[in-house]
């Protein structure tokens, strides 16, 4: 118990860290560098997420390189704008192992299920989370550096949480959308799939999806490493290797085995396991030879 709840502690303490010395420094001087960083550390401080996200989507737009304190403050804030919830989803995995990944995410993304708007708009941020992480874990790479433990941990989750948000959003949306909700626990997964005709329409949903958003899978795989390179360290903190086994068992499910990457092909192999259904071979069934339906292909 103790010893959870100072891992606890250690993560939270990194989730505040980095505030500034003094909201009211440079006070008299509103225009003035130090009084903007000021403002963004109030702003931190009062999870006044839209403003610390606005002011970060125009340094990347303008061309600025962030640092390690400012990425920090990026992620928390895009996270903390999606209804992010680290003190639950912590305790999720304190008292789980984070066994049922989908359920530690609910308790951490905020939402116990899911419809096809708020997956969408959780799809979007968490995507954007997982490629700003990517594009300065590649900027680092270039020095031979690499995130320091407190931004691996957060992009970490937001690798983690990213990859449940994603799959939600192309479940649902692959089935056609609609007024569909789907549980964020492994059950309701399962009972997301009982539907009769739940495998024709993921089956002939997902190649549309894919075609919509060709990007998914390349988002998709660089939550997985995101999440997988952070759950190391997630897991010494709260003294939980199982968090660490429950990831990579989603991740091995997700991959080809053979190519080491997500395919179309896997992902529906995935999907039929996940969700205990059968996706057929041919998702368009065989044409049959009728005398309303001749067979016009012999000479």
């Amino acid at each position: 118990m103790y010893k959870y709840l100072g891992a606890l502690l250690v993560i939270l303490s990194m989730i505040l860290a980095g505030c500034g010395d003094s909201i009211y420094a440079d006070a008299e001087n509103s225009n003035s560098n130090k009084a903007q960083i000021d403002k963004l550390d109030f702003s931190f401080i009062g999870n006044d997420c839209s403003y610390i996200s606005d002011y970060y989507d125009k340094q990347i737009d303008s061309g600025a390189v962030l640092d390690d304190e400012s990425l920090y403050k990026y992620i928390s804030a895009i996270l903390a704008c999606s209804g992010f919830d680290i003190v639950k989803g912590l305790d999720s995995i304190l008292q789980t192992g984070g066994s049922d990944i989908y359920e530690t995410a609910s308790a951490i993304i905020g939402y116990k299920k899911v419809n096809v708007n708020i997956a969408k708009n959780l799809s979007e941020q968490y995507t954007k989370a997982i490629n700003i992480c990517d594009d300065y874990q590649a900027e680092l790479a270039k020095d031979n550096l690499t995130l320091n433990d407190t931004n691996l941990t957060l992009c970490g989750l937001a690798g983690t949480m990213g990859t449940v948000v994603n799959l939600s959003d192309m479940l649902i949306e692959a089935s056609g959308g609609g007024a569909e909700e789907l549980v964020l626990t492994e059950l309701g997964l399962e009972d997301f799939g009982q539907q009769p005709e739940r495998p024709i329409m993921i089956s002939t949903g997902l190649p549309s999806f894919l075609n919509q958003y060709p990007s998914f899978l390349a988002n998709l795989d660089s939550g997985l490493i995101l999440a997988e390179n952070a759950t190391k360290v997630v897991g010494d903190l709260l003294g939980q290797d199982d968090f660490s086994n429950v990831f990579g068992d989603l991740a091995s499910q997700l991959r080809d085995q053979t190519t080491n990457a997500i395919t179309e092909e896997s992902l529906l192999v995935y999907i039929a396991d996940s969700l205990a259904i059968t996706i057929p071979d041919s998702v368009f069934p065989p044409v049959t030879n009728t005398p309303d339906n001749p067979d016009t292909t012999t000479p």
